[in-house]
């Protein structure tokens, strides 16, 4: 009887997420950034790369999988595309810590997916949600939220988006502290 509830409770998981993910897209982004989770420090410091693709067929790329930043990494890297490849869309991972903002897309991530052209996915590891910006059909003032944020170690409001929820991994992870705090000079 456990067994036949685990089977039910795991096909809802996946319907669910089917029922989110609507394009081959947006289901490899949902893939990538599962595994992106799942690499041995993917709760801890961010993960991502591109997605391509070559001859109708999308694959995933983490050009940088030895990230050791909590709050940073390399997703876009051109020098790592094949002949033939085309970058289709970017991805990373925001890791759940505390006093982050794991569920905007940061002031970076909105100008990777201008520069790029392309959708941009993010997964937010406190809840497993997988996030969406394409700068064809979101506008950055449509969706997330005003936000006090620090840059070059002064407070500043910036209004970062939440995109669209295409899925979720199946995966929430706790809030754990950062322990890399950035210390600004007095």
């Amino acid at each position: 009887m456990k067994g036949r509830i685990f089977l039910i409770a795991l096909l809802a998981l996946a319907l669910a997420q089917a029922a989110l993910a609507t394009t081959p897209l947006q289901e490899k982004a949902i893939e990538a950034l599962k595994q992106a989770h799942d690499e041995p420090n993917g709760s801890i410091y961010e993960h991502g790369g591109m997605i391509v693709a070559n001859q109708g067929t999308l694959r995933y790329i983490e050009p940088h999988p030895d990230n050791a930043q909590p709050d940073g990494v390399i997703a876009y890297d051109k020098s790592m595309l094949l002949a033939g490849d085309t970058m289709v869309a970017t991805y990373h991972t925001h890791p759940c810590m505390v006093r982050y903002f794991h569920q905007y897309f940061s002031v970076p991530d909105v100008i990777i997916a201008i520069y790029t052209t392309a959708p941009a996915f993010m997964l937010d590891e406190c809840t497993g949600d997988v996030h969406e910006f394409f700068t064809a059909i979101d506008k950055v003032h449509e969706t997330g939220g005003d936000v006090d944020v620090q840059l070059d170690c002064k407070s500043k409001t910036v209004h970062l988006p939440t995109g669209r929820i295409v899925g979720n991994i199946g995966v929430k992870d706790p809030p754990h502290v950062n322990s890399e705090p950035v210390t600004c000079p007095k």
